[in-house]
């Protein structure tokens, strides 16, 4: 059978006791799992020596994990079985190790997959390695500063205004892309001071292509402008938004947790809560500007278009 194997790492400003301590009683898990902050009606039972965790919910599922080992302060050994929508067991650890005045901590899956769905072993691979990056950001934040500051609101059925935005294409590799958001935008920004251009709002992000397999995607970063000039440079393009019914999820704290407010959509899209207009490019809208915003309180909308 296919195996999925996951290997993700992050430094938290620790000494391994510590995470290992917080990692050790599932009590703390709800805190920064990457998938229950996307169903927050999950149900979620930890038995009271807080080493067995089921949880259940409409989207994320069924399913449970027990401690079956550990070596103090090194290595925590999890037995991982699905129960809902279907069947499958896997092994997952987290291995601890001193780097400098902290932690790195590896967080692994071992995972056989039914021979039939060998086709979607890269994009598993991608999506679960995803979810554990998010996951890894969220508990490095919980330990080093006590809470996790991404929150989410389900906003649902909503509207886009009309909107003429001038803006830079992009096709990058996901692990990149804030890097590339930061530099294109820098570059709109520049140039429409640079040439007394009125810039109407906030700027915002249109995605036009997801290759979870290959972990790229396509995107156009944009500012809304009063009036589109008729010359833009070689890398810039200009188009419209038109008005549009769309279903919302909206996101409050730092860019590096926006992948939370992606999880949420997509769980739903998938779980066909709305339906989606396929021909509509899913934009991510930004509601205040990280210039003069504390990262805590920076809000953003994921739009999906409904039919």
């Amino acid at each position: 059978m296919p195996s999925i194997i996951v290997d993700k790492s992050i430094y938290i400003d620790v000494k391994p006791k510590e995470v290992y301590d917080k990692l050790m009683n599932f009590n703390h898990w709800k805190d920064w799992s990457p998938w229950t902050i996307a169903e927050k009606e999950a149900k979620v039972t930890v038995d009271e020596n807080d080493k067995h965790y089921h949880w259940v919910g409409k989207l994320v599922g069924e399913g449970e994990m027990r401690i079956r080992g550990s070596k103090e302060n090194e290595s925590i050994d999890v037995e991982l079985n699905f129960i809902k929508p279907f069947k499958s067991k896997a092994k997952v650890e987290f291995i601890f190790k001193t780097e400098g005045e902290g932690t790195r901590v590896h967080w692994t899956l071992d995972n056989k997959m039914p021979f039939f769905m060998f086709f979607m072993k890269n994009l598993m691979t991608n999506m679960i390695g995803m979810d554990y990056n998010r996951g890894l950001t969220m508990l490095k934040e919980y330990i080093e500063e006590g809470k996790v500051k991404s929150n989410l609101e389900i906003v649902g059925n909503s509207n886009l205004s009309k909107q003429d935005y001038i803006g830079v294409q992009t096709t990058c590799s996901m692990d990149d892309i804030s890097e590339h958001m930061t530099k294109d935008f820098t570059q709109l920004m520049t140039y429409a001071k640079e040439n007394n251009l009125e810039v109407e709002g906030f700027g915002f992000s249109i995605y036009h292509e997801w290759k979870l397999a290959k972990n790229q995607t396509s995107y156009t970063a944009a500012i809304p402008l009063k009036n589109i000039p008729n010359n833009l440079p070689g890398n810039m393009v200009s188009g419209s938004i038109p008005q549009t019914k769309t279903y919302a999820v909206k996101h409050t704290g730092p860019y590096h947790h926006i992948g939370n407010a992606w999880t949420a959509i997509f769980m739903r899209d998938r779980a066909k809560v709305f339906k989606k207009d396929k021909k509509f490019h899913p934009v991510e809208l930004y509601l205040n500007s990280p210039e003069n915003t504390p990262q805590e309180e920076l809000m953003t909308e994921i739009h999906m278009g409904l039919k």
